[in-house]
């Protein structure tokens, strides 16, 4: 399945990237679970605007795999991650859906809740004519030339 194929490529250099940094490696789950409400907001405030929430959607993407990276549960990632289209249900639902969610998914990033996330994740990008691969890519590519790495404490050391 090519479509398949390709976000599974992408999940890849994604969770490299994590590595790289030492996202993966230093980070922890509950500070990651942090950055991913914050880009929750993010999108929130995005959608009451009226905004596209391509960079949103796929920022969470981002941090939802640092997650599971941390988690060392990047092939779930694969297994879960959507990349079709799926218009029909609201997205103001989903929006609220997700706001109970995250809470799922500590303290050990269970594929049920993963599972879940994605797909009304999936819901609010086909809503806006998107993919989660396109969402993905979009933030992947605003990301793979950034530098530094985050430290044993936890900080974000810019280069």
């Amino acid at each position: 399945m090519p479509g398949q194929e390709q976000m599974n490529d992408l999940i890849d250099k994604v969770h490299q990237w994590g590595v790289d940094r030492k996202i993966i490696g230093n980070g922890k789950l509950e500070t990651q679970w942090l950055k991913l409400l914050s880009e929750f907001g993010e999108m929130c405030d995005t959608l009451a605007k009226g905004g596209d929430p391509i960079d949103d959607i796929g920022d969470q993407l981002v941090v939802l795999i640092m997650m599971a990276g941390i988690s060392q549960k990047v092939e779930m990632v694969k297994q879960l991650m959507p990349y079709e289209f799926a218009k029909g249900r609201s997205t103001i639902g989903a929006v609220r859906r997700l706001c109970n969610r995250y809470e799922w998914l500590l303290p050990d990033f269970c594929a049920v809740a993963l599972d879940s996330c994605l797909g009304d994740l999936r819901t609010v990008a086909s809503n806006h004519d998107l993919t989660l691969q396109q969402c993905l890519e979009h933030s992947y590519n605003q990301i793979k030339d950034r530098k530094g790495y985050l430290n044993e404490q936890g900080v974000f050391i810019k280069e």
